[in-house]
């Protein structure tokens, strides 16, 4: 008999995903074949694909965890570059390890410890989320005047398309958001919740404005959510099973998932005309461009370890404009815009990263590595971080 000893990246890859069936918040849709606990897995693969968590979709802000294949902290290794490393006109911030690096080249060293999953700068503010890889919870850190405030986190963060406020759920189940000279929480009791998207700003703490949090029930029962200043958006988009991103009137919706196929479908709904603009069932609509312009996708209902491919759309037809796919043996991690025309995202060859951009009508450029990653799942493995929002 031949006895087969994994690789330890093979080793890795099914510890990782056997980690992220175990933890729902950084869930990929396919949640296994466990038939004993098909109920229970059912309600949350619903609810993943309804809020866009395809496995290596965009999380705001800057995403990256530093660690060892073993889950340890410390910094990536660093391998020999193949480009010239960042154009400033294309290169976005990103947090690596604990330090936040700026477009403009200059850097932020985050508090010690653990490395970062994400970080933004808002302002005089840094707002960064760490990650222990002991017991895989989040603290999000305020920077400010040099002192550091220490947010327990239900989850991670997220940060608006135009890099202006952030939001998360503290572990005591208040909705918060921050921005450059201000702070407010805009709910309680939500336990159990993630935040899956924050637009508008801002100031969220103006009844008037248009700051909206929108929120996803991690268990599964109840439909998605989203907060204003003034309270409660009742059902924005009438029969979404998932709110994944809105400017203005304009929401990013999931109305249906189809496990046996698989797929999902949804679109881009127009509140005031109370109508879609389009629906589609070939993508999954991710996040607007900051101007709202153009809006990212990746394939529908992503199974494994990332998106197949990531798009752009025109967001008045829903056709296709750009579409970057990896090569067979490469995995593809998060993606965001950097402005109203140019996407970054993380590509994995093995356990080695690279950061890209790609602008409409151009091909992609790699502004940062390749450098050596800690585990070979991408929402959560890319020593890169991206200025992501929605």
């Amino acid at each position: 008999m031949n006895h087969h000893e994994p690789d330890p990246w093979e080793a890795a890859m099914t510890d990782a995903f056997d980690r992220r069936v175990r933890d729902l918040h950084e869930a990929p849709l396919d949640l296994g074949r466990v038939r004993t606990r098909a109920g229970g897995i059912r309600r949350r693969r619903v609810a993943a694909a309804a809020a866009g968590l395809a496995a290596a979709v965009a999380v705001p802000v800057a995403l990256v965890v530093s660690g060892s294949l073993g889950g340890g902290s410390t910094a990536p290794e660093p391998v020999a570059p193949t480009s010239t490393g960042p154009q400033t006109d294309l290169a976005p911030s990103y947090v690596e390890g604990t330090v936040l690096r700026l477009a403009d080249g200059s850097t932020v060293d985050l508090p010690p410890g653990a490395a970062y999953d994400s970080a933004v700068q808002l302002g005089d503010r840094v707002v960064a989320a760490q990650r222990d890889p002991s017991d895989g919870s989040t603290t999000v850190v305020v920077l400010e005047d040099g002192t550091a405030r220490r947010f327990p986190a239900a989850s991670g963060m997220r940060v608006d398309a135009r890099s202006q406020v952030a939001a998360f759920i503290t572990r005591d189940g208040a909705v918060q958001t921050v921005w450059a000279d201000g702070e407010a929480t805009l709910g309680q009791g939500y336990r159990g919740w993630a935040v899956s998207a924050v637009s508008g700003g801002p100031d969220c703490s103006d009844p008037d404005g248009d700051c909206r949090v929108l929120l996803r029930d991690e268990s599964g029962p109840e439909g998605p959510r989203a907060l204003g200043p003034d309270g409660v958006v009742e059902e924005p988009v009438p029969g979404a099973i998932g709110l994944l991103d809105v400017q203005g009137d304009r929401w990013l919706a999931t109305t249906s998932v189809d496990e046996l196929v698989p797929q999902t479908c949804g679109g881009l709904y127009d509140a005031d005309a109370g109508a879609f603009v389009f629906e589609t069932c070939d993508h999954t609509p991710q996040q607007l461009s900051p101007t709202g312009a153009y809006l990212a996708a990746t394939n529908t209902y992503t199974e494994g370890f990332g998106p197949s491919f990531v798009a752009v759309l025109d967001p008045a037809t829903g056709a296709e404009l750009l579409r970057v796919e990896p090569a067979p043996e490469q995995l593809l991690g998060r993606l965001a815009w950097v402005d109203d025309d140019t996407l970054a995202f993380t590509r994995a060859t093995g356990p080695t990263w690279e950061l890209l951009t790609v602008t409409v009508g151009e091909e992609p450029v790699v502004v940062a590595g390749p450098t050596r990653g800690l585990a070979p799942d991408p929402p959560t493995s890319s020593p890169f971080g991206l200025p992501l929002g929605r």
